[in-house]
């Protein structure tokens, strides 16, 4: 086969990979715009990590311990999924921005001057893999004594609609 032909036809193979996955890519975000997610992802997350847990920063929890696999940032709300190994039984709890919201009846952590209410996904747990939708995610524990986590975190952080931070 001659070179130019070889040539034009590997162009016209990636032309048409090409269309087809903006094709893909343009669905996927109009399917997405139905369930609230932006056209346009703000930031991914994927990691493997070892870390050490610390005081939880939540209003009146500075005795309890806290690590988080995904903080939460305002504006944001993450959809992803995390395989974890501890060292010590934890919580796993995942955070709703419902800052200004009625929040009759819920538990409501406060960080950094939001309000989060908490969902328990797994409790009493030394290891596991979750899917989570929420601001935040984190290994909690109402004890004092420090634990260790291994784990891994693949997420995408959306922008939260109706917490964006003013502009």
């Amino acid at each position: 086969m001659n070179k130019k032909v070889l040539y034009l036809s590997m162009m016209v193979a990636v032309l048409l990979a090409s269309a087809v996955a903006s094709t893909v890519v343009i669905a996927e975000a109009a399917k997405n715009k139905h369930h609230g997610k932006p056209d346009v992802f703000t930031r991914r997350i994927t990691e493997s990590f070892a870390e050490q847990s610390a005081s939880h920063d939540a209003e009146n929890h500075a005795s309890h311990q806290a690590m988080y696999f995904v903080h939460p940032v305002e504006g944001k709300v993450y959809d992803g999924r995390i395989t974890f190994s501890s060292s010590k039984a934890v919580d796993i709890l995942v955070y709703h921005d419902v800052t200004g919201a009625d929040t009759t009846g819920l538990t409501v952590h406060k960080v950094d001057g939001r309000s989060y209410a908490v969902t328990v996904l797994m409790k009493d747990v030394t290891s596991g893999t979750v899917d989570f939708v929420g601001a935040g995610i984190l290994a909690h524990t109402a004890a004092s004594d420090p634990f260790t986590v291994a784990a891994s975190v693949n997420a995408i952080g959306w922008n939260d609609q109706a917490h964006l931070p003013n502009q």
